[in-house]
């Protein structure tokens, strides 16, 4: 499920039309979507409970650090609101999962 989210951030970005600024965004936007599924393995690979715990804390906070940055491409006309919406409630249902 992180996986997909991933995959469908970059393809987002893959479509945004090129300009310094979303170029910008759609960097810092890749990241933080990259890191949530990253940290979920890496938390699931790790010998203690804690360890884990604290990886999906991260992930989480990189989810709704994705949530950010989507909202200010809407906000900058980049994005349709659905498309905003229909990612939104992909990050709501993570973020559901990882708490």
């Amino acid at each position: 499920m992180g996986q997909d989210l991933a995959v469908r951030i970059v393809a987002l970005g893959d479509a945004l039309p090129r300009s310094r600024g979303s170029d910008l965004i759609v960097a810092q936007l890749v990241r933080p979507a990259g890191s949530v599924p990253a940290n979920i393995a890496e938390g699931y690979g790790r010998f203690s409970k804690a360890a884990y715990r604290n990886h999906l804390s991260i992930a989480r906070g990189s989810l709704f650090e994705t949530q950010s940055w989507i909202d200010l491409l809407t906000r900058m006309k980049l994005i349709k609101p659905q498309v905003a919406v229909e990612i939104d409630g992909q990050c709501e249902e993570l973020a559901r999962i990882l708490s």
